[in-house]
This record gives structure tokens, sequence and C-alpha cells, in this order.
């Protein structure tokens, strides 16, 4: 891969800021559309080409919870696809109020995790609020002796 100067990284931004927002308002067009044939016509193959099609660095997940949210679908895991589902009704001029993108959050990705560590820090706070603690943080704290007792002989 060659690397960009500086001069084509700002082109490219600005393309890619352009490009950005048409295909963000392409995407919720036709997410919308793909709602309203579901309903119309009892047929979800348009939802799975659209879910198909999405680029691998946009929210596909996002926005399969929002065509579930919204549309009269649901996800098959084991047909790994949309299917009609008769318990909802597409919800379609919400649908066209609020973007798949704006709908959900997206989450934070996992970081490494060092259990030893973090139940030595909890098992220190913990003791810290029984031994040092006021009757009124003692008596909102859910601290049970037996299982402060568990996590002493785990740590030990």
């Amino acid at each position: 891969m060659r690397l960009l100067s500086r001069d084509q990284i700002v082109r490219n931004c600005m393309t890619i800021r352009k490009a950005g927002k048409k295909m963000d308002e392409l995407i919720h067009q036709t997410g919308v559309s793909v709602i309203a044939h579901a309903e119309k016509h009892g047929d979800t193959t348009l939802i799975d080409r659209l879910f198909s099609v999405m680029p691998k660095s946009s929210r596909a997940k996002a926005l399969k919870t929002w065509i579930e949210d919204f549309g009269p679908v649901s996800w098959d895991e084991d047909l790994d696809r949309f299917k009609l589902d008769k318990e909802k009704k597409a919800r379609v001029n919400e649908a066209a109020k609020i973007p798949f993108w704006e709908y959900t959050q997206e989450s934070k990705p996992l970081s490494p995790l060092d259990l030893e560590k973090r139940l030595k820090l909890l098992f220190k706070q913990a003791n810290k609020v029984v031994n040092q603690g006021s009757e009124e943080v003692k008596s909102k704290s859910n601290i049970p002796q037996d299982l402060l007792k568990k996590i002493e002989n785990i740590l030990a």
C-alpha cells in the first residue's frame, strides 16, 4: 500500500465526507423502502439483499436491529436471513424519521481484562466499606460476608 501525501489525505477526507453523506442517505431511503415493501408484499428478499450488500465498514448490526424494530420481520439465525413476523407491523413513518446509525449506540470493543487484579481491587474496596464505612454506607452496600470469604479464599 502506498502512503498518501498530506494534500491527498485532505482531498480523500473531503471525498469520504461527501460520499459518506450520500451513502447514508441512500441506505436510509432504501432501508425505509424495503420495510414498506415487506409490509405490502410479504416479501423479505429485498431486505435480505440490502443487508447483504452493506459495505464492510458500515454498521450492519445497527441496520439489522433497526430493520427488526421497524419492519414486519425478525432475524432467523438458522437461515441467516430475515423472515416475516406475523406479530409485527411495519412502522414506516417512524423508520423514516430516524436513520439506523442514530437509532443504536455503537458498543465499545472489549479490552483486555486482568481478572485477578480486578478481584483484588474489588476485595480491597469491599473490605474498606465493611471495616471503615459509615453505618449509612454499610446499610446501602450489599457485601455478604460468606461471599467476601469466598473471594478471599480464591485470592489466597
